[in-house]
């Protein structure tokens, strides 16, 4: 039992067989001469392993920032006077702990030149006496690259290290992802070990595939008797863990061919099992594509990933929801959004069978709307608000499948939202919204003022990240559960959002879908239609800036950010922006104008740059706060 006393040292005790607590010591922790001011490095979060009284120890370094520099720049960023390093890894062992004499300390691994993080992930002390490590690392902090490290890549990994006696005999990295590298980001993992003392690597794996596609899955890897390791292969979990334990031999377990997980799974909420044999002669994978069309949802299955380890698969049978299917490659359309149960039967020619199970959750169709095809949408991003209270919401440029930006940190009580939706058409219109959150939310809702009925909004698993999708649909409903939709007139209308209790919600967008299903709500000239993957849509040609949305930049300059919708100068092949800017409805310029003229001069100079609108006020005062109204608009290009 170890015990961390302050920042010196850790206390430990060791109760033997007889049940007496027989041994008694301290670890001393390994000494930081190159920090601003030596002290000793604290380790934290060790993985320990006791086999045959040798005791193995690893762990990570958990002091407060070493250098003044880098504190003081972070302290910028948080307001905070302290922030955790977790950038060192240190290694030690003792070959018999009833003598309490350790090693002295190894440094496995560091990040320290960058300030990047890693953290331990598990130890396995194999036959030979070998100690097995796995750790994952960042190579940066991205916060403090622009102005220390501006040349260094970002990256990623899963690293092996295997010490003998005290020494590295190898150290390498098992997965890489970030820039310059892979998409894939690899995650945490832990060691799973065999009777006959094969070694495989259980972890989680992110980011984006070979074609751009969101990936969110579990992989087990082999380390073999070299210190090289195979290819990792996909285990096809309905929920792939993102955090877990496993019944492992260091945790006092049996050495298994089957592969016990608990943890916290990507869209459900609070802890799941799963009980995995590593050693099938045939798998059973398959991958989903999920495409919005005009009528519905046409649901791609592809089973290529299904393999045989003695043979070849030579059978495919498709069960989804009901409907059979044969092949390596099939399709349906799905006219309803609703989750489909798909099950994967796969068989190889020496009769090997397998089979795996998933439910496709499809967004809301037509049909749930009483449309046979959808017309053409209003769409309202989320980051266009044009006022808020109660709180500060958070504008997000990085969420995986975002239609452009997103909103989060929306979780303080009463917190509300606005927004302004200009109808180009009278009609009755359904919200469709775009939303993810790890458990199930309500916003209260108003229209021109008025409260209307409640929206429910249920667990899509998560809130989402730059390498996971957590994004869903919901709509306000009926007491019947039936879509409602909402009369609107011709003209500017008003929409407030609240948060009621406190509970977390991330949000995309809002579609405004019109009951009559056709293209009439597309009026002429009040937007520009949008086309994806046979979905269209009008996003609005002005909007108004929130005085939250708006940071100060240099001097006289300030900037909002509007998106990857909305692109102006400074693109590759773009045409020329033609963003006109106004402060209380009159126009403001020149446009078009040098950042630095906007910083030194201002007096109503902007440039819409790329996504980023960078503007002054008529006066040079601040846009936040002096009471301005500050609107845009774009004509097409």
């Amino acid at each position: 039992l170890f015990q961390n006393i302050g920042y010196t040292h850790a206390e430990w005790s060791l109760l033997d067989r007889t049940g007496k607590w027989s041994a008694q010591g301290k670890l001393k922790w390994p000494w930081g001469a190159e920090y601003d001011e030596p002290e000793p490095v604290r380790l934290c979060y060790p993985t320990v392993a006791l086999k045959n009284r040798s005791v193995y120890w690893c762990g990570v370094s958990d002091v407060v920032e070493p250098y003044k520099v880098w504190r003081a720049a972070k302290k910028e960023i948080t307001g905070q006077d302290w922030d955790f390093d977790f950038r060192r890894l240190f290694f030690a062992w003792c070959p018999d702990i009833t003598t309490g004499k350790f090693t002295e300390w190894v440094e496995i691994a560091s990040r320290d030149k960058t300030c990047g993080w890693l953290f331990p992930g598990d130890l396995w002390v194999a036959p030979d006496g070998a100690a097995h490590l796995l750790w994952t690392e960042r190579a940066l902090d991205e916060r403090l690259r622009p102005k220390f490290f501006p040349d260094r890549k970002q990256t990623w990994s899963l690293n092996h290290a295997i010490l003998r006696d005290g020494k590295v005999a190898l150290r390498h990295a098992l997965a890489v992802g970030g820039e310059g590298a892979s998409s894939e980001i690899p995650g945490s993992g832990r060691f799973q070990v065999t009777p006959d003392n094969r070694l495989f690597v259980f972890y989680y794996c992110s980011g984006k595939d070979a074609n751009g596609k969101g990936l969110s899955e579990n992989r087990v890897m082999e380390i073999l008797p070299d210190g090289s390791h195979g290819d990792p292969v996909k285990v096809p979990l309905e929920h792939p863990f993102t955090s877990f334990q496993t019944a492992s031999v260091r945790a006092g377990c049996a050495p298994s061919n089957i592969l016990d997980v608990l943890g916290t799974t990507t869209d459900q909420s609070g802890m799941s099992y799963a009980r995995i044999n590593l050693l099938n002669k045939i798998l059973a994978d398959f991958e989903v594509t999920v495409q919005k069309e005009a009528t519905g949802s046409r649901v791609s299955l592809d089973a290529t990933r299904s393999v045989s380890a003695v043979g070849k698969v030579v059978s495919w049978k498709w069960d989804l929801s009901g409907v059979p299917a044969q092949g390596v490659k099939v399709e349906h359309t799905f006219g309803r959004g609703d989750k489909v149960g798909v099950t994967l039967t796969v068989r190889d020619d020496k009769g090997n069978r397998q089979k795996t199970s998933r439910t496709v959750c499809l967004p809301l169709a037509p049909s749930d709307f009483g449309l046979k095809q959808w017309g053409i949408p209003i769409r309202t991003e989320s980051e266009g608000f044009v006022n808020e209270g109660g709180g500060t919401i958070h504008v997000r440029a990085d969420k995986l499948a975002a239609s452009a930006l997103s909103l989060s940190h929306w979780n303080t009580k009463a917190h509300w939202i606005e927004w302004e939706v200009q109808i180009p058409v009278a009609g009755d219109y359904f919200p469709l919204i775009r939303y993810a959150t790890p458990e199930k939310a309500t916003r209260s809702f108003l229209l021109d003022g008025n409260a209307q009925k409640p929206i429910p909004f249920p667990s899509t698993g998560g809130y989402g990240s730059d390498n996971v999708d957590n994004w869903g649909f919901a709509t306000l409903r009926a007491i019947d559960g039936k879509p409602v939709a909402l009369r609107l007139t011709k003209g500017v209308h008003l929409v407030r959002l609240e948060n009621p209790d406190g509970t977390g919600l991330n949000l995309d967008y809002v579609d405004w879908v019109a009951k009559s299903g056709t293209a009439s709500a597309a009026g002429e000239g009040e937007g520009r239609i949008i086309t994806e993957d046979g979905y269209r849509y009008l996003l609005p040609l002005r909007g108004e800036i929130a005085p939250t949305r708006i940071t100060a930049e240099i001097g006289h300059c300030y900037t909002v950010i509007l998106g990857p919708h909305y692109v102006g100068d400074g693109v590759k092949d773009a045409p020329p922006s033609t963003l006109r800017l106004f402060e209380d409805g009159k126009p403001l310029g020149p446009a078009h104008v040098a950042h630095v003229d906007i910083r030194e001069k201002g007096q109503g100079r902007f440039s819409h740059w790329n996504t980023v609108i960078y503007f002054s006020a008529s006066d040079n005062s601040d846009p936040r706060t002096n009471g301005r109204k500050y609107t845009w608009e774009v004509g097409e290009k």
